[in-house]
């Protein structure tokens, strides 16, 4: 039973799906801003694109994108026809004790980048999500040791994801996908599937298993989001929350064990977008 070693699994599990869509354009979308993948992913990863049929090639450079030429900080955020996500972290680090500028700045931003360079430092719920259902729902149901992130992302109609990795560097443009240290470090991610939009998500594995594309809409899935992953253009708006903690014993029997994608302890990474086409 080693969970870091799963890249996919469907989760037993539902919600009210009702209930969670009003409480999320409620309380969440509208706190929400927007962000984007960089230029260069989108770039690097079209020919891909083309291979998975998720977004028609002459759309796919329409996506609002940032420009990074290297400090994390300082990236410009390029307007274009389509939108990726609005995002919000419900969870904020504890700012008493931190002496890191760039932590202090984006302890209440949050984001994937952040993880990696603050396993360490504790978090809570901001005050002001503290009563959404949808939080009471995640700890009351999920065997969970630890709980850091709680990361909401929406997509409006006609907007989608271009192919990325939440790998990113925190402190600079380099990768820290060698790193990986959330999953390393015992860590999940868990997605709640609110709303899909009209997109499922598109993912695949590292290398030459990027040809073979997953497309998963379940209501629960755990999911390594180290690896590619994208979203078709959405007709609806899109709602999904990601969970990263870390499980007890007792989160295996959540897990429906004919999905599991399991990629085993000496599991090649290779941190690039792959070549293609592919032989």
């Amino acid at each position: 039973m080693d969970f870091k070693t799963l890249a996919y699994a469907k989760m037993n599990l539902e919600f009210d799906r009702d209930l969670f869509i009003k409480e999320y354009d409620e309380r969440i979308f509208s706190d929400a801003f927007l962000v984007c993948n960089s230029m260069q992913s989108v770039e690097h990863s079209s020919n891909l694109n083309k291979h998975w049929k998720m977004v028609p090639p002459e759309l796919y450079d329409t996506c609002d994108v940032f420009h990074q030429s290297g400090d994390q900080h300082t990236y410009k955020y390029i307007k274009k026809d389509r939108e990726q996500w609005r995002m919000l972290q419900l969870m904020e680090l504890t700012a008493e004790g931190l002496t890191d500028p760039y932590l202090i700045k984006y302890a209440r931003r949050g984001g994937p980048a952040l993880r990696n360079v603050s396993l360490g430092v504790p978090v809570n719920i901001k005050e002001e999500y503290k009563d959404l259902k949808i939080v009471e729902w995640i700890y009351n149901t999920f065997p969970f040791e630890k709980i850091i992130n709680l990361h909401c992302v929406s997509i409006e109609p006609s907007g989608f994801a271009n192919i990325h990795r939440d790998m990113k560097g925190f402190y600079s443009n380099a990768s820290s996908a060698g790193l990986n240290l959330v999953y390393k470090s015992g860590y999940i991610v868990v997605n709640l599937n609110i709303s899909n939009g009209g997109s499922p998500l598109f993912w695949s594995l590292d290398g030459d298993d990027a040809k073979n594309c997953y497309t998963p809409d379940d209501m629960v899935y755990l999911t390594n989001d180290y690896f590619l992953q994208g979203v078709g253009i959405c007709t609806t708006r899109r709602r999904q929350i990601r969970i990263t903690g870390i499980p007890t014993p007792e989160f295996w029997d959540m897990i429906d064990k004919s999905t599991i994608i399991d990629i085993g302890k000496d599991y090649n990474y290779q941190p690039i977008f792959p070549k293609f086409p592919l032989s």
